[in-house]
């Protein structure tokens, strides 16, 4: 009876029944996997906060000099957000998978609940790349008044 009720809740948290850890099936089987996807992501949060921080010093260091449209600015701002997307992501799944180890159950739970609430900020640091910074810069050089279709 202790022994379903064991599994049940080893599987419960992601992990497979044989193991202790927590981890789902795929990397709790295979530890050479797991090393590799905590080197990436951790190296890849690492990465992007360096990115992120060069570009915030760089905005900060020409705030008084360049204009917020003009194209080095948006640059950076490109830049800048690219690197905060990728240390959020990165960083978000790295805890997750340095949480497994732990074997808590209710840890478990916790770096999952930030991760789902960090995963959506990640992605809007990209859409604000994509988005609001290209139609700065096509407003940028788009300077004349509007021509009426008859001009």
């Amino acid at each position: 009876m202790t022994h379903d009720r064991d599994s049940h809740e080893q599987l419960h948290r992601g992990g497979n029944a044989g193991d202790r850890s927590g981890c789902p099936p795929s990397l709790a089987d295979n530890p050479g996997l797991l090393a590799w996807n905590l080197f990436v992501m951790t190296a890849a949060m690492c990465l992007g906060l360096m990115m992120a921080g060069r570009q915030g010093r760089r905005l900060w260091a020409a705030r008084s000099i360049d204009h917020p449209k003009d194209p080095v600015s948006i640059y950076r701002i490109i830049v800048f957000l690219a690197g905060c997307a990728i240390a959020s992501r990165g960083g978000a799944e790295a805890v997750s998978l340095w949480s497994w180890s732990s074997g808590d159950a209710r840890t478990i739970e916790r770096i999952a609940e930030l991760k789902r609430w960090l995963d959506p900020l990640s992605v809007d640091c990209v859409e604000k790349v994509g988005g609001r910074n290209f139609r700065a810069l096509r407003c940028r050089h788009n300077t004349s008044a509007p021509r009426s279709l008859d001009q």
